[in-house]
């Protein structure tokens, strides 16, 4: 896996959400130990619904689509394709413009 650190970069495949929501499955909803959900707070046990990535479009725009957005139909797809040499999967750094938080994050590329 290749591994990149930048403050700007190729650009990212952006997430269009369908103004509904749907259950959350962050951890915190079916352990009663957890009190607090990083992935929903602070709408409680509800995140936006999101459209399935459009693969095409990403990759006739060259965006990098993040690994995580993917449907498993998607990440198979993406696995496919890797096998071709049409996409890497690559460990991507991401920092703000001043530099003081980053994320660290797993995005397909295409080439």
């Amino acid at each position: 896996m290749k591994t990149t650190t930048t403050s700007t970069g190729p650009k990212e495949y952006q997430l269009e959400f369908t103004g509904e929501f749907t259950r959350c499955p962050g951890e915190a909803h079916t352990n009663a130990f957890i009190d607090h959900c990083s992935l929903c707070a602070p709408n409680w046990g509800r995140i936006p619904a999101h459209k399935p990535v459009d693969l095409e479009k990403a990759k006739a725009e060259h965006l990098d689509v993040r690994a995580g957005h993917l449907s498993d139909a998607q990440t198979l797809q993406m696995l496919s394709a890797e096998e071709q040499g049409q996409v890497e999967l690559v460990s991507v750094t991401r920092k703000t413009p001043k530099g003081k938080t980053s994320q660290i994050y797993n995005v397909w590329r295409f080439r």
